[in-house]
């Protein structure tokens, strides 16, 4: 082989090695699948995945006016009480814990493996919100003294693999977000 053909050759494989760590990297890491469909005469549909490790370094650009959520005086927030709370969720058989139907309205919460379930049902609305009580555990990390931190929050999402983690139904929109 010459000289010439070896450095294509070369380059070639390095270019392809390079693009196969860049489709394993991607693959490897966590998305976020954001799917929003509208209704009506100019519906549109988007499909947005969004890599978690693009949401990471992105955080460092928030304004620094909304690096913090700020808790309002007169809510008394107890970090180890919520822990607490989260452990004796963990601990607790799966099953309801709140069921209330109407004639026009059903709201559940119940407790499915590790997840947290919050289903509202109207003649018009369906929610589905499914969190991993992982992720409270996260969100509680956040919290500092009457202040919660809007980065360390969204690492919460880092806990919420492999499902719907939201859905909501209405007749003018339908939201679904993913976790993969």
């Amino acid at each position: 082989m010459s000289l010439p053909l070896k450095i294509i050759a070369a380059c070639a494989g390095s270019v392809g090695i390079l693009f196969f760590g860049a489709i394993m990297t991607l693959a490897s890491q966590q998305w976020l699948l954001v799917n929003v469909e509208t209704h009506g005469p100019d519906a549109v549909n988007l499909h947005i995945p969004v890599p978690m490790g693009l949401i990471y370094p992105s955080l460092h650009f928030i304004p620094e006016d909304a690096r913090e959520i700020e808790i309002p005086d007169d809510v008394e927030l107890n970090r180890e009480a919520l822990q607490q709370m989260v452990q004796v969720l963990r601990d607790c058989p799966d099953g309801d814990f709140v069921r209330v139907s109407t004639r026009t309205e059903n709201v559940r919460i119940a407790k499915s493996g590790g997840d947290l379930l919050v289903c509202v049902q109207t003649e018009e609305e369906n929610v589905d919100i499914r969190v991993p009580l992982a992720f409270f555990d996260e969100v509680l990390q956040s919290i500092d003294g009457n202040k919660i931190h809007t980065a360390e929050m969204a690492s919460a999402f880092s806990t919420v693999r492999h499902s719907r983690f939201l859905s909501v139904r209405s007749p003018d929109a339908d939201v679904t977000i993913w976790s993969w």
